[in-house]
């Protein structure tokens, strides 16, 4: 089953690649190199209390998950420890919609996988995201006014 990152990314691919390279590694490719910023913007400096890296190794974690191509239930086990000391609303309310993935199976052998991917899909992340993306905000807005 594929993730709302990986529909995203082969969209972006199908628009900037030709045909032919615009499926597969290129999504993935994609993916990659987003996570590869997230984890250089993340260790950029080393002079971290512990409590900022543990936090940064927790923004990893979920970035790891979140872009990965499939993202299969149990993989959601690695952030779990992370929400009792970080409790990030939106990756809260994914361990409450991430039952909602076992529909793939039922949907799949009814021949009705379109309807997982272009709609359970959204309805799972799409909260998730834009969750996690108000909460970034208000954390930018607040440490701007802050300074």
């Amino acid at each position: 089953a594929s993730s709302a990152s990986y529909l995203v990314a082969s969209w972006v691919s199908a628009i900037l690649v030709p045909e032919p390279w615009s499926t597969g590694m290129v999504p993935r490719a994609l993916l990659a190199s987003v996570l590869g910023l997230v984890i250089l913007f993340g260790l950029r400096d080393c002079n971290h209390l512990p409590e900022q890296l543990i936090e940064r190794l927790f923004w990893i974690t979920a970035a790891l998950y979140l872009l990965s191509p499939s993202q299969f239930p149990w993989y959601f086990g690695w952030i779990v420890p992370f929400l009792c000391i970080f409790p990030v609303r939106g990756l809260l309310l994914a361990s409450a919609l991430l039952p909602l993935h076992y529909l793939y199976f039922y949907l799949d052998a009814k021949d009705l996988k379109s309807l997982y991917v272009n709609g359970v899909v959204w309805l799972m992340w799409l909260p998730v995201w834009g969750l996690i993306s108000l909460d970034f905000w208000s954390a930018q807005r607040a440490s701007a006014f802050e300074a």
